[in-house]
């Protein structure tokens, strides 16, 4: 009877394994994709190999408050990595009336290849960033909503051409968009997804947008301050905001 009832229990768990992943193949192939919570416009996209990867992107403002700015490529290690379906966009920001570090701006946007998107302190770290610090912020919107930000401070290490070693601090600030839904936690966006994809079987079209510039160790409270005023600017030029936008207030 024991040997039966072990049977019974192994038999149940391989038929519940098996439901399961017909269930998953069912949703996989069922799927379909949302629409983009950024607004999109036609433009040749380029690998930094000189190659066209893209006739569309995020439209990214050209100009933002003194900064005007320069479409740039997207690495090579990015466009091979990451799937073909992926959007990409990449903007550097200068005001050329000061002597400030240059804002750097990325989109990346997923398609019906969920792999896209990741959690980006892999991305710093795996460069030889080393994270200092951490947090959420959020940043004031000029509707008086609140753009959940994750705010994070690096320093790395770098050799300079006479010998030197210098310490170099960076401040790198990212969210996540979809139609009206932006978080700036990792796992709530994963939350959103899997419940949204469950519900209707429709995939969200999550990106991830991330502005980076550098600091000298010391003055990065000043840059942070200025990559704020940058964003609550910027931000409304390029998202479909509306009255149904659900920000998060996870911290």
């Amino acid at each position: 009877m024991k040997t039966k009832g072990k049977w019974s229990v192994f038999a149940a768990m391989i038929a519940t394994m098996v439901v399961t992943a017909l269930f998953l193949r069912h949703i996989d192939r069922s799927r379909h994709l949302g629409n983009p919570g950024l607004i999109m416009r036609g433009e040749n996209v380029y690998c930094e190999d000189g190659r066209l990867i893209a006739t569309n992107t995020i439209a990214l403002p050209q100009r933002v408050l003194d900064y005007t700015s320069t479409a740039r490529p997207i690495t090579k290690l990015e466009v091979d990595w990451l799937p073909s379906d992926t959007t990409f966009a990449r903007r550097l920001y200068v005001d050329e009336s000061s002597n400030m570090a240059p804002l750097q701006v990325t989109v990346v946007m997923m398609g019906l290849d969920r792999t896209s998107i990741h959690k980006p302190e892999y991305c710093l770290t795996g460069q030889g960033w080393s994270i200092l610090k951490e947090k959420v912020a959020f940043v004031t919107l000029r509707n008086k909503r609140k753009l959940p930000v994750k705010e994070i401070v690096a320093e790395r290490v770098l050799k300079q051409p006479d010998g030197r070693e210098e310490k170099v601090r960076a401040v790198y600030m990212y969210w996540f968009v979809a139609d009206q839904r932006i978080t700036a936690s990792h796992f709530e966006r994963m939350w959103w997804m899997a419940k949204h994809l469950l519900l209707t079987g429709e995939l969200q079209r999550w990106a991830y947008v991330s502005v980076l510039s550098y600091s000298t160790p010391g003055k990065e409270a000043g840059l942070i301050k200025r990559m704020e005023s940058f964003i609550h600017a910027s931000t409304p030029m390029y998202h479909k905001m509306n009255n149904g936008t659900v920000f998060s207030n996870v911290e």
